[in-house]
């Protein structure tokens, strides 16, 4: 999973951008404990301020 972030990261792909829900993949990857993958994103600039639709 962690190579698969690496390789849409480095082609360009926009690491906050938001489900219909409001979810960035920070919040997808906190949810299911993907942890090394959030480390990834928080590192490469994701917005940890980020909110979904519901709050």
């Amino acid at each position: 999973t962690k190579k698969v972030f690496e390789l849409l990261i480095a082609h360009g792909a926009d690491i906050n951008a938001k489900s219909s829900e409001g979810y960035t993949p920070l919040h997808a990857t906190v949810m299911i404990g993907k942890y090394e993958v959030v480390e990834l994103l928080i590192n490469e600039g994701a917005d940890i301020e980020a909110i979904e639709n519901a709050s």
